[in-house]
């Protein structure tokens, strides 16, 4: 008799959505008003990333923010029930035909992205454990 395996992701990655109370429009204006410079790789082209990369300690309202969606997140989605930080917190602007390639935060178990306008398709890409692991999540297509 063959048996019936029901298949457990062992290691899935959630990626967590959810719109903060921010003025979105205030904060784009600042963003766009801080000093960048080019961040040159292979994987990357027309990106910039500010220099400082600490933005945090000027944004106490959108930090305390971030942090209450972080903490749920934590806690609803992760069921954890811990303390964390923010390490670093620095903004990229990609000029037209430029793009961010794949990457990974290392020194991190989560990682957060803020959006303050719509931006076009996001690709998700799992960094795969195994050479033909090529999973792929795509979100505002």
């Amino acid at each position: 008799m063959k048996k019936t395996f029901d298949i457990i992701p062992l290691f899935p990655i959630p990626i967590g959505v959810v719109k903060l109370d921010i003025d979105d429009e205030a904060m784009l204006k600042w963003i766009k008003k801080l000093k960048y410079k080019s961040y040159v790789s292979d994987h990357n082209l027309n990106s910039y990333q500010t220099i400082d990369m600490n933005l945090m300690k000027q944004l106490p309202k959108f930090k305390k923010e971030a942090s209450k969606a972080i903490e749920a997140y934590i806690r609803d989605i992760w069921s954890y029930k811990c303390n964390f930080q923010f390490n670093t917190c620095w903004a990229t602007k990609n000029l037209a035909n430029g793009y961010a390639g794949i990457h990974k935060h290392a020194n991190n178990w989560l990682s957060a992205i803020y959006y303050p306008e719509e931006c076009s398709a996001l690709e998700f890409n799992r960094i795969p454990m195994l050479e033909w692991d090529t999973t792929r999540y795509k979100i505002n297509q």
